[in-house]
């Protein structure tokens, strides 16, 4: 229940304060606080307004996270590959950064009927 509320602060945190126009700025903070929190917010926020994915900033800071930090992340990262189409090379880095399953990582993005 915890992480599920600190989920979806973390999402509404960084739709509320960013933009794409504030995305820079945001960074700057973040990288200046350097606290677990601010880098959610910042991977949250990236992954939403540039649609895309550090595979490799996400590698150096995994590790560097506590449980309930490094579950956040993969739930938002999760949800990123949910949205968005990721290929297979992709898919293999993050799984083995995640150690999540391959399978569990969604294939492409929700297509519209």
């Amino acid at each position: 229940m915890n992480m599920l509320i600190c989920y979806a602060t973390i999402k509404r945190v960084s739709e509320s304060i960013c933009s794409k126009e504030l995305l820079n700025i945001l960074e700057e903070v973040c990288d200046e606080k350097l606290t677990p929190l601010s880098y959610l917010i910042k991977k949250q926020s990236e992954m939403m307004y540039k649609s895309s994915l550090d595979i490799k900033d996400i590698s150096d800071n995994f590790k560097n996270l506590s449980f309930i930090n490094q579950r956040l992340l993969t739930n938002l990262v999760l949800d990123h590959c949910y949205m968005h189409k990721i290929d297979y090379k992709d898919r293999q880095k993050i799984s083995g950064i995640l150690e999540v399953k391959e399978r569990a990582i969604p294939i492409g993005a929700i297509k519209n009927k």
